[in-house]
């Protein structure tokens, strides 16, 4: 028995009228991820196959995205990695992002004195203490959310000098000092 869907509950708890196409254009992401360029008909297929498999009217985006996982690893295991692995990266940005927002909403709260008063050279109660906390929070939070890991970076590096050092010129050769 397929019901028929009315709503999805978004991540943030509001519902909005149910969409296959979303379904379908996130699938032939993937496949395009994927190097797969004439998958227009699979990426039916697939949204057909979640379709069949929500038994109820109302559903979370979460539970959509589980079956579409499921559904992409019986047919394509190569493209549901690309999607689990894409799933996962937005998950970790949205986690980011509200993290930040959180503790920026903290710096106007005049009642989170644990966030405000952490400067006792300028009261974050003045705009120019505001402002000092929210580049403070901002410098904190944004290199290690936006940077490489360590080893990535020190990978990058290394092969930065050692391709400048090889291709440099030869060094020149100083002449010997003469003691006269």
């Amino acid at each position: 028995m397929t019901t028929t869907i009315k709503q999805i509950i978004k991540r943030d708890g509001l519902q909005e009228p149910f969409t296959p196409s979303k379904i379908e254009n996130a699938v032939l992401k993937a496949y395009i991820a994927t190097g797969q360029t004439e998958c227009l008909q699979e990426a039916k297929t697939v949204t057909m196959g979640v379709l069949a498999r929500i038994e109820q009217e109302v559903i979370s985006v979460e539970e959509v995205q589980d079956l579409v996982e499921s559904e992409l690893m019986k047919v394509q295991p190569e493209v549901a990695k690309r999607y689990i692995l894409y799933r996962e990266w937005r998950n970790t940005e949205r986690q980011k992002k509200s993290e930040l927002k959180r503790n920026l909403d903290g710096i106007v709260t005049i009642d989170s004195n644990d966030v405000n008063l952490s400067n006792a050279n300028m009261s974050s109660h003045t705009p120019a203490g505001q402002m000092m906390t929210f580049a403070s929070e901002v410098s904190r939070t944004t290199p290690t959310a936006t940077c490489s890991p360590r080893s990535t970076l020190r990978r990058i590096v290394a092969e930065t000098y050692i391709s400048t050092t090889s291709t440099t010129t030869p060094r020149r050769r100083l002449p010997a000092s003469s003691t006269t």
